[in-house]
C-alpha cells in the first residue's frame, strides 16, 4: 500500500498557538513546556539563578538592577547588594504593600510599593521613608523620565485622586506647577485608576484599570493621548524593554505596545486568561529579549519566536555580568513537553499513521504519543506513550481521520527537536476524485 509523508516543522519555530481555533492545516502547538521556539526548532528554556537565600513568598523577594545600584526588596525592607547580589539591609520596618516601582536617577532613587515611598539621598546615600508634602504627592506608581519623576494614582494631594498622573520639574522632585510650567498634573478620565507608569521611547505610557494613555513632552508641557486599549488587572501586569512594553489586559490577552505608540494584540488568552489576574507579574530578560509571565502557580515565557510554558515561576529577572538572575520558584516538573494542534495530514479520510520520526536529541529518554479521533463531533482518544528508539522514531499504527502528535523528554535541559515526520497509509478513498498527490 502506498505511503505518504507529512512533516511538521514550522510549528516548532512558532510556539503555542495564539488563538483557540482548530486549523487542521496550520502548524501550531497547543502544549509547549520547558522548550522554547527558535529559528532552528525547539531548544531548552533559559536556566535561571536565584542568588538569594531569603524564603520566596510570591512575589517576594524582588530584585532590581538599577543604573548604579543592585537592590533586593521584600514587602517591608530594602536591601542593597554587592556584585554577587549578597544583600545588606538599607531600610526596614516599612509599611507592607505590593511590588516596588522605582524612579531611578543613579545615586538618587525613589521607590513606592503603593503604601509607602522610600528614597535614597543622592549625596549622602542615606535611605529614609518619604512623606507626602505640599510639593510632592503620595504616589502608587512612579518612574524616571528625562530628568523628571512621573507618578500616578495620587492620594491626599490637592484635588487629585487615583485617576491622576503628575510630573515633576526637570531636575527637581517638586510637582507644583509654577511659572516655568515644567511640572504639572492631569486626570485621565477614561483610564480609571492609574496602576503603572513606564517610559516608552520619547513618551510615558500610563496604564490604568480601564485603559492606556501616552504622555509626550511638548516644549515644556506634557501632551496627553488616549489609546483605544483595555486596562490592566493589576499594577504589575506590564514590563518594559528599550523598544516596547508587553502587558496583560483584564481579559487575559497579551499586548505589545511599541515605541511608536502602536499596539498589537498578540492573543494567547486561552493560556494567560486562566492565570490568577490579581497575582500576575510580567518581567523582562534583556539578554534574550524575553518576557516572563507568571502568577506564582503557572509560568510562561514570550520570546521573539513565540510563547512557551516554563516550570520557572519568575517574579523578577535581571541579566547581570553574564548570569541570568531571577527570583522564582519551580513547579517541580522539569520534563520537556510538546503537543501539536489538530492535523488531518492534508486529507479528510481515514489514514493509518504507521511511523512517527522525530528530529530530536537528548541524553534523557524521550517518548511520543498520538491523539486521534474519527468523528469531528467527538473528543480525542489517546494512544500509549512509546519510547523513541535510537534511530529517532516510533510506530503508532493508529487509523483515524484527525491526529495530534505529542512528545515528551524526561529532562528538558539538553533537548533539541527540529521536526516530526509522520508516514501514513491511505486505504479510505471516499473523498478522492481523480489523481491525488502523494506530497
Amino acid at each position: 500500500m502506498r505511503e505518504f509523508e507529512f512533516t511538521f516543522e514550522e510549528g516548532l519555530r512558532k510556539g503555542l498557538r495564539n488563538e483557540g481555533v482548530e486549523p487542521f492545516k496550520d502548524h501550531r502547538l497547543v502544549e509547549l513546556k520547558n522548550l522554547r521556539p527558535s529559528e532552528f526548532g525547539l531548544r531548552p528554556v533559559e536556566t535561571l539563578t536565584n542568588p538569594f537565600s531569603a524564603t520566596f513568598v510570591w512575589p517576594f523577594p524582588q530584585m532590581m538592577l538599577l543604573r548604579e545600584l543592585r537592590l533586593m526588596c521584600t514587602e517591608t525592607a530594602i536591601y542593597t547588594c554587592d556584585s554577587s547580589w549578597s544583600p545588606t539591609v538599607a531600610i526596614d520596618s516599612l509599611v507592607a504593600g505590593g511590588m516596588w516601582h522605582v524612579a531611578d536617577f543613579g545615586q538618587f532613587v525613589l521607590l513606592t510599593n503603593g503604601s509607602q515611598i522610600v528614597q535614597r539621598h543622592g549625596s549622602t546615600g542615606v535611605w529614609s521613608s518619604f512623606t507626602s508634602t505640599s510639593a510632592i504627592p503620595a504616589m502608587n506608581t512612579m518612574c524616571a523620565f528625562k530628568g523628571r519623576v512621573v507618578g500616578g494614582n495620587l492620594s491626599s494631594w490637592y484635588d487629585c485622586d487615583s485617576r491622576y498622573v503628575a510630573w515633576s520639574d526637570i531636575g527637581s522632585a517638586s510637582f507644583l506647577p509654577d511659572i516655568k510650567n515644567t511640572a504639572g498634573y492631569v486626570p485621565l478620565e477614561r483610564n480609571g485608576s492609574v496602576l503603572r507608569v513606564l517610559p516608552l521611547g520619547d513618551m510615558v505610557a500610563v496604564y490604568g484599570t480601564d485603559g492606556v494613555a501616552l504622555l509626550r513632552p511638548a516644549n515644556q508641557y506634557m501632551g496627553l493621548k488616549q489609546l483605544d486599549l483595555p486596562g490592566l488587572p493589576n499594577r504589575n501586569a506590564v514590563a518594559s524593554s528599550d523598544q516596547a512594553h508587553v502587558f496583560v489586559d483584564y481579559a487575559g490577552e497579551l499586548w505589545m505596545l511599541g515605541a511608536d505608540g502602536k499596539a498589537k494584540n498578540m492573543g494567547f488568552g486561552e493560556y494567560i486568561g486562566l492565570m490568577d489576574a490579581a497575582e500576575l507579574v510580567v518581567s523582562y530578560n534583556r539578554q534574550a529579549r524575553e518576557f516572563y509571565i507568571s502568577d506564582g502557580d503557572v509560568g510562561y515565557v514570550l520570546g521573539e519566536h513565540g510563547l512557551c510554558q516554563t516550570h520557572q515561576l519568575a517574579s523578577s529577572v535581571e541579566f547581570d555580568s553574564g548570569v541570568l538572575y531571577a527570583t522564582y520558584e519551580s513547579d517541580g516538573d522539569t520534563g520537556g513537553y510538546v503537543t501539536t494542534d489538530v492535523l488531518d495530514l492534508g486529507l479528510r479520510a481515514f489514514k493509518t499513521l504507521a511511523t512517527l520520526a522525530c528530529g530530536c536529541s537528548s541524553a534523557s529518554d524521550m517518548w511520543t504519543r498520538v491523539y486521534w479521533r474519527s468523528d469531528v463531533r467527538s473528543s480525542f482518544s489517546s494512544g500509549e506513550w512509546q519510547w523513541v528508539n535510537p534511530s529517532g522514531f516510533t510506530t503508532p499504527m493508529i487509523t483515524a481521520e484527525d491526529f495530534k502528535l505529542a512528545f515528551k523528554a524526561e529532562d528538558y535541559t539538553d533537548v533539541k527537536l527540529a521536526y516530526f515526520k509522520a508516514r501514513t497509509k491511505l486505504s479510505d478513498k471516499r473523498m478522492i476524485r481523480g489523481i491525488y498527490s502523494a506530497n
